[in-house]
């Protein structure tokens, strides 16, 4: 556990690609949700918040962000992944830092 969480936090930066294994009972695509890299846990645990092409990834209730753990995702291969489009100016914003959490939709 602990080996993969140093491995995730040397792979993840902000703007970073995921493939995140999200909960069946919480998303309709559970394995392969493609995200955006918004957040990164002061923690050291490896927890990332991420975005998707249509929002930022909240908790149940859509009130707080929810925090990823370290083995939930994953950093997938540049060969491995087409990008979908939306993705690609959320990517352009965040490293930018131009990126608004609070306008974002959830």
């Amino acid at each position: 556990m602990m080996k993969r969480r140093e491995q995730c936090l040397k792979q993840v930066t902000i703007g970073t690609l995921v493939s995140c294994k999200m909960d069946p009972r919480d998303s309709k695509n559970a394995l392969g949700l493609l995200a955006i890299v918004s957040e990164i846990s002061d923690s050291g645990a490896g927890g990332i918040q991420v975005t998707t092409t249509h929002g930022l990834v909240t908790t149940e209730n859509g009130k707080g962000p929810y925090w990823i753990p370290a083995e939930r995702y994953s950093v997938p291969t540049v060969k491995d992944v087409a990008m979908p489009r939306g993705l690609n100016k959320k990517q352009r914003d965040i490293r930018k830092d131009i990126f608004d959490v609070e306008t974002c939709a959830k």
